[in-house]
């Protein structure tokens, strides 16, 4: 009975240490520091899911719109929609990045060009260097031009319907491809057109992922090309036939 008498004791006193006036300021930068990161983290921690919703296609705040749903309401025009059961199945995106002082954005030409040379010369190397006789082989292919880096479809008609001059800050011309490639030369052609972009333009930016082969993921992605009504045109097109 003695010693808890004595803890107590001891408890008690706690309540009446005197800190010195550093300690006490340190005391209190240490809390507010505390409350500073906990704060830090949360907000950070809210933002990363809003970006990652935001990539994977939906809004967080409204579930019941999603990004699908907004590409399922574009329509394509013909000459797209009887491409759908081709099958193409692999999707690579090019972004060349780079801003010119005083100029502006690299045009959508100089890509294309980069795109048409680096084919070209693949195919050479790899198939025939007589381009005619490996006509057969060459890729199908469905070239779509974007000049906005905005994902979603109706915030894209919002501002151009009411705030046509806010699309220049989303101004950034990049391409998407969707390619029809043997599943064993994807990487091998991947690898070598980024290569060859890349030693033209260093600060661009080149990726690939598959495509399901479902006439649905077809149309999806078709549809994102499509998404701002962008030019978009076909490897047996005249101006752009190897």
């Amino acid at each position: 009975m003695k010693d808890i008498l004595e803890d107590y004791k001891q408890m008690s006193d706690v309540r009446y240490i005197h800190l010195t006036l550093d300690e006490i300021n340190e005391l209190n930068e240490r809390m507010e520091q505390s409350r500073y990161l906990k704060s830090n983290y949360i907000t950070n921690k809210q933002r990363n899911y809003y970006y990652r919703c935001r990539d994977l296609g939906y809004r967080p705040d409204k579930p019941e719109i999603t990004y699908m749903e907004d590409m399922d309401k574009i329509q394509l025009p013909q000459q797209l929609e009887i491409q759908k059961n081709e099958m193409y199945n692999v999707w690579i995106s090019i972004d060349p990045t780079f801003f010119i002082k005083g100029r502006g954005w690299r045009p959508l030409n100089y890509t294309l060009d980069l795109l048409w040379k680096a084919q070209i010369k693949y195919y050479k190397q790899n198939f025939s260097h007589n381009l005619a006789k490996s006509k057969d082989r060459q890729y199908k292919q469905i070239i779509f031009t974007h000049l906005y880096k905005i994902k979603n479809y109706s915030y894209y008609n919002y501002l151009k319907k009411f705030y046509p001059e806010k699309l220049q800050d989303y101004f950034k011309p990049h391409l998407h491809i969707m390619y029809k490639i043997p599943v064993y030369e994807v990487e091998q052609f991947f690898n070598f057109i980024n290569k060859y972009i890349k030693s033209k333009c260093k600060t661009a930016k080149l990726d690939w992922e598959w495509i399901q082969d479902t006439t649905q993921d077809q149309i999806r992605c078709m549809k994102y090309g499509y998404k701002f009504k962008s030019i978009y045109f076909f490897n047996t097109d005249k101006h752009w036939s190897c």
